[in-house]
């Protein structure tokens, strides 16, 4: 929803990611380990421009795997 901060904070390249930024904004770390380890791992993103770029430009042609999964799960994909 446009204004909110999920609005602001995604920048992600795949449906997956916009689904999994929304779990984290909405049911954030509380254990101060995880926090440490997701802050590392952000730091490193933050750091390496070209690996953020160009692996943002590669996820941009991964298929929906969650909602593929989900279709075979409950028998309803078309066949194309």
């Amino acid at each position: 929803r446009k204004g909110s901060l999920l609005w602001l904070l995604d920048k992600t390249s795949t449906a997956m990611g916009g689904r999994l930024l929304r779990s984290w904004i909405e049911q954030p770390l509380v254990d101060e380990a995880k926090i440490n380890r997701r802050l590392d791992a952000v730091g490193e993103f933050a750091q390496e421009h070209v690996l953020t770029m160009t692996l943002a430009e590669e996820l941009q042609g991964v298929y929906d795997i969650e909602r593929l999964l989900s279709k075979v799960a409950y028998k309803s994909m078309n066949a194309r």
